[in-house]
């Protein structure tokens, strides 16, 4: 079965009469985008604690409104819209110094070259410290197309923009970031 087969499938029982269904299908759901929707909302939010915020809502919001989902787009755009609107609705909530965090005790194997895991951190500092920096439009496309390796059409139907659009901003980001890096 194809990605957009699944999904389709999982659009279906989400809407099923029988409860147990339902729950089944918005599990499999949750663990499939559990971890893609968490790094799009800590992209905008630049916060960990943040991300998980508008995640819950997103989840919220899904088990609301899955019957309202009309399965005209894929239900991957449809959950990457959502946790964007939360995301940023946390973001512009939250004080504007936010900053993304970085796990250090994950960076680098424990056999590295101290120097080099400390030169490695530093660079990776600088990046998220860039990152956080970015309009949030740029934050976005940059996350989708980058992150979540997502090709430029499918960016265009979830943020509702041309394709051209999508092109610009992450050629945009990407030169923001090189400026800032530099």
């Amino acid at each position: 079965m194809t990605s957009a087969e699944l999904q389709l499938e999982w659009a279906r029982q989400l809407r099923s009469a029988s409860r147990e269904e339902r729950e089944r299908a918005l599990a499999a759901v949750c663990d499939a985008f559990q971890r893609p929707l968490f790094q799009l909302a800590l992209r905008i939010t630049c916060n960990a604690a943040d991300a998980d915020d508008a995640l819950q809502e997103t989840w919220l919001d899904v088990s609301r409104g899955i019957t309202g989902f009309r399965a005209e787009a894929k239900l991957s755009t449809w959950l990457f819209r959502i946790a964007i609107r939360h995301a940023a609705r946390v973001r512009n909530q939250r004080s504007s110094k936010a900053r993304l965090e970085l796990d250090e005790s994950s960076a680098a194997p424990r056999d590295a070259d101290p120097a080099h895991v400390a030169g490695e951190l530093d660079a990776a500092r600088r990046l998220l410290q860039a990152i956080a920096k970015l309009p949030l439009e740029q934050r976005v496309v940059l996350g989708l197309a980058v992150g979540d390796e997502l090709p430029y059409a499918e960016i265009a139907v979830i943020l509702g923009i041309p394709e051209g659009t999508v092109a610009s901003r992450l050629h945009a980001a990407r030169e923001n970031l090189r400026a800032r890096i530099r």
